[in-house]
């Protein structure tokens, strides 16, 4: 079976710059992501599933396992004391 990586992260801006980032990367992720009412995305052909979500949602998402991995604000970080590492700066 193969595993699937599960990536949090919010709409807007961040979403923007994220999404374009992948697709220069090779990923398909679809244009009209942002303007859809989805809130998972899978791309099952890259192994990965984008779920869409409030910014101070998405670091709960990684702690508790519903996401293995998230993007967002370093501001959403600071705000909110979640046990997740900060990968990049």
């Amino acid at each position: 079976m193969a595993q699937i990586l599960k990536v949090a992260m919010p709409k807007g801006r961040i979403y923007n710059k994220a999404a374009d980032l992948f697709r220069q990367a090779g990923l398909p992720i679809p244009a009209d992501g942002e303007e859809s009412r989805k809130l998972v995305i899978s791309l099952p052909e890259a192994g990965m599933e984008f779920i869409l979500a409030k910014p101070v949602d998405v670091p709960t998402y990684v702690e508790y396992g519903v996401a293995d991995i998230g993007i967002v604000g370093k501001d959403v970080l600071l705000e909110e004391d979640r046990d997740a590492y900060e990968l990049l700066d």
